[in-house]
This record gives structure tokens, sequence and C-alpha cells, in this order.
């Protein structure tokens, strides 16, 4: 509205200039533009656009009033679009208002509600919540979406692909829904062939790919949320197991993991597929025969792949493929030879990529980090044992566990990927027992996760890097009881997660990273019987113990 107001204010010195150079111009002269606006509310991130007749696009982050700067006469028609939303999952806006005629004064009420869903399995353990229920984190907006009695447990993780989110009822139903019991329904079922069916659903474009068994044999399988759009893509196997460690990447449009062809005498390889038959094709052969052996997860650094593999006279070591066979290539041989160096990929932060690594000089295994070249794969400490935490900013957070010849220590670091830049953030439990830290999420320039400790059992803590800085959030189940806190999602600046009192049993609470601001969002099931047994959807969604 200021541009608005900034411009009768111009008119008026405008009108005043000229009345005292003789000009007999009516100073109450009415505006002949008028500013289109109105407001919006429930809005998490950003990605919010409008759009003004088709021309003019605005882009908006918070909550409040909003107006366009190009201000229309009177009489002039108007429609307002909603050309994109916040590119999180289940995130959804919906615009009201948004045509009309111009009538003589501003435009102010074209709303735009946006507000975040997302999935919880109910149920008193993992083997009994067979209830889907849907949220959008307050107690009014938690309500039942389907119970599946009749059908195996929902089970995740729930995956977005366009505008439908998938997941798997049992181990041979593949499912959809838009967050309505009319939008939630059965896509396709497959044959019920143990719990390596429907694996490693991976949204690559508007469909998702995964592991699908017909005919008795796994193989690549698509959907893009239609009966006659779930089909075979090829025969190839993506057991995970042996290579990819039950994942499939995306990386510059294409898909990859670790596959065979059954009965073919070759053994487990770098796949990638466009989605296509045609365009699923084997990497690289490394070595003829069975198996292949490896260790870790792939990753993606940019459009590249990375992993862990055994060729050509080495041990297991760090490799990285652009998709090509001339292309996929050793990047160091860190423990010489045809040791192994057990390579263990944590993650990709800004442009480098961390992992742990034997060189077979130092003890255990060292904390490394590569660009991708031989001469920029570098140690950074020595005896790093433990795992990822999380990406805050440009830096990795790292557990760190190890063995004094007592008891078992956990120590919260975190590195830059420089030398000097790794550093211990704290020592977790000040020499004593195992604090046993995981469930971890990311708010903004904040770490949370689960932490046991002597005093206060497993509860929620939190770390913006500094040892000052690292503390309980709360004690949800007073004293050394556990409150179990996991589960976790991140929505906007509020962590949702799953955590019982002592009194309510697990039930979805949400913190703000303040003791004060950390409390129950809804009690499902009154009493101490729990509510909830799982988060199926966000980034670190899971089961809470």
């Amino acid at each position: 509205m200021r541009m608005h107001v900034l411009r009768r204010l111009a008119v008026a010195v405008l009108l005043g200039v000229s009345a005292c150079s003789g000009n007999n111009s009516n100073d109450n002269a009415p505006p002949t533009s008028f500013s289109i606006g109105g407001t919006v509310q429930g809005v998490q991130l950003s990605g919010l656009v409008l759009r003004l007749n088709g021309q003019e696009d605005l882009p908006i982050s918070s909550n409040g009033t909003y107006s366009f700067i190009t201000e229309l006469a009177n009489g002039s028609s108007y429609t307002v679009a909603l050309v994109s939303r916040p590119p999180y999952p289940n995130h959804t806006c919906a615009l009201s208002n948004g045509t009309g005629t111009v009538t003589a004064a501003d435009v102010t009420n074209i709303e735009v509600t946006c507000k975040v869903s997302f999935y919880l399995r109910s149920g008193e353990t993992l083997a009994t919540s067979t209830q889907l229920y849907v949220t959008d984190g307050t107690a009014s907006g938690t309500m039942l979406l389907k119970d599946f009695a009749q059908f195996a447990a929902p089970r995740g993780p729930m995956i977005v692909a366009g505008d439908v989110t998938y997941f798997r009822s049992g181990d041979s139903e593949l499912w959809r829904t838009d967050g309505t019991a009319v939008g939630t329904s059965l896509i396709k079922t497959f044959e019920p062939r143990s719990t390596w069916n429907l694996l490693y659903p991976t949204a690559m474009g508007s469909k998702i790919y995964f592991t699908g068994a017909e005919n008795y044999e796994h193989a690549l399988w698509t959907s893009d949320g239609t009966e006659a759009g779930t089909a075979l893509v090829s025969t190839v196997n993506p057991y995970g197991d042996h290579f990819s460690n039950n994942d499939f990447v995306v990386a510059g449009n294409r898909l990859f993991f670790g596959g065979f062809i059954s009965g073919s005498g070759t053994g487990f390889d770098l796949w990638k597929s466009d989605g296509t038959e045609s365009g699923t094709v084997r990497v690289k052969d490394f070595d003829p025969g069975w198996p292949i052996r490896s260790t870790i997860d792939l990753a993606v650094l940019g459009d590249t792949v990375y992993f862990g593999v055994s060729h050509g006279g080495y041990g297991i070591e760090l490799w990285r493929s652009d998709g090509t066979e001339a292309g996929t290539v050793l990047v160091k041989d860190i423990n010489s030879g045809p040791a192994d160096s057990n390579v263990r990929i944590l993650a990709a932060v800004g442009e480098n990529l961390f992992f742990l690594a034997a060189d077979g000089i130092n003890d255990g295994l060292g904390l490394w980090v590569t660009d991708g070249t031989e001469a920029g794969t570098r140690l950074l400490r020595t005896n790093m044992a433990g795992g990822a935490a999380g990406v805050v900013g440009n830096q990795l957070y790292y557990f760190r566990s190890f063995f004094d010849g007592t008891s078992s220590i956990e120590e919260l670091w975190k590195s830059d990927g420089t030398a000097v830049g790794t550093q211990m953030v704290k020592d977790l439990n000040s020499g004593s027992h195992s604090g046993s830290p995981g469930s971890t999420a990311v708010v903004g320039q904040i770490l949370y996760f689960y932490l046991l400790t002597p005093t206060y059992g497993a509860e929620l803590w939190r770390s913006d890097g500094t040892d000052a800085g690292t503390f309980m959030v709360k004690d949800i189940n007073p004293g050394t009881a556990h409150s179990f806190p996991g589960s976790f999602i991140v929505v906007g600046d509020t962590l949702y997660f799953l955590a019982d009192d002592g009194v309510h049993g697990f039930e979805l609470w949400k913190t703000d990273g303040t003791e004060v601001g950390t409390v129950m969002v809804t009690d499902l099931k009154p009493g101490s019987e729990n509510g909830f047994s799982e988060i199926l959807l966000g980034p670190g969604a899971g089961s809470s113990r």
C-alpha cells in the first residue's frame, strides 16, 4: 500500500505547487489508480508467488498484507493467480477473491491461506498402528484420514512427486493421498513377497521409482499415481542390500542405483535410468561375477554420484561417476593396495563431501573431506568413528563415538571442511556412560537431537555450535524418566516430534527451541495410552521408538 500512498502524496504536492502558481486545480481530486492486494496467512517458507493479470509476479515469504506495484484505473478488471507454492511436501495454498473489477477503491480482499500437512500413524505399537492421521500441526487440524484395519498397516517413508503423496500398506500395496479421505486410494497391489517389495521409493520429476515384485522377480518400477501409469521400467533387480544400502539417488535427472540382471551371471553394478526401459543401463561392470563388494550408500554432490566399491586390485575405496563408464573413476586409494579403507559417506556440504575412512596408518576411522579430486581429498582428523548429525549452514555436525577403556563416550563435533575448523562442540556426557544421541533435525541454525543422560533420561536437546549453546530444551518426562523424543519433522521454524511425558503416552509435540515453547499439540488418546507411533512424512520422519 505504501507505493499508492506515496503516489497520492506526490499528486498532492504537485497540486499544491500548482495552486501557489495560480492554478485553479481541485485539491480534492479523486485518485485515478488503485492498488491490488490482500492478506496472506499460514505461509511457512519462501516460494509463494502471485501474479497480477498475467504480467507482474509478486514473491511472498511472510504472512500479513501485500499489494502489487502496478495500480489499475477505476473500472479495470483484475485477475490474481497463484503461480507457485513453497516447495515443501504438502505445503498447500488456496487463493480466494482473485478476480474482479476495480470500483474506485483499493482492492484489499484477495486472500491467500496456506497450510502444511503431515501424516502420522496411530496405535499403541508400530505393529498395531493401522490408523492414518493427517495434521496441520494443531489440535483442531489433526484428524483421522483412513483406518487400514481391513488392509495392512500404512508404512513410510511417504514420498511426494508433483501433487501426489505416495506410501505403502504392508509389503504389497502402493497407495496415494492428497490429504483427504476421498483422495486416499489404492494404486496397485503387487505380489506379497517378504519385505523387499515396494522399497526405495524416490521422486524424479513428477513420478516415483521403486522396487516391485511381479512373477516372483524384483524389478525397477515407476508410478504417476494412477494404476495405468504404474508400470515396469526394467527387469534389472535393484537389490540394494549389496550395493546402495537401500537407496536410490537422483543426479542430473537420472536415477542411480545398484543392481543386477537375474540369471545373467554378472554381479552387482552401478546402474542409471532416465525412466525408460532403453534408458536403464549399466554404468560400469566393476568385477564380473558375484558379488561386488561395497559398504556405503550412494551419495550425490552436484551432478556426480559417489560410492564405495572394490575394483581392479583396490580394496573398498571412494569412487565417483558422472553417469558414463569413462567418467566412473577412483577418487583416491586411501588405504593403498588391496586393503579396504571401509569408506562411509556422511553428507554433502556445499562443494565438499564428508566421509569416514581408514588409511591403514592412523588408528581407526578418520574424518575426511573431498571435492572429487585426488588432491582435494584430505584427512581432517584421526580416530573419528561416529555418524553425521546434520548439516547446519556450511558445516557438518557430527557425533563422535569412542571407548576410553572404561566406558563409551559421545561427543558433538562440527567441521567446515578444514582441519582447524574441525572442533568439538561439547562432551555430551562429561566422561560418563554413552549419551546415545540420535533422532536429529535442523531448524535454521539450530541442531536438535535426542540425548540420554543419567540426570534427565532421554530428552530433547539443541545446539547452536557452541558449548554454552548446547543444552536440554525441556525435561518433558521429569527426573530420570525418559520421554524418548523422536520422529522429527520440521515445518518452517517449528520442530514437531513424538514424545511421552509419563502421563499421556506418546503424543504429538512441538517446540520453538524454548522450554516454554515446547508443548503437546494434541492428546489423541486421553490417559497413558499411546496416541501416535510414527510420523510418516518429513525430514527425519520415522519411528519414535
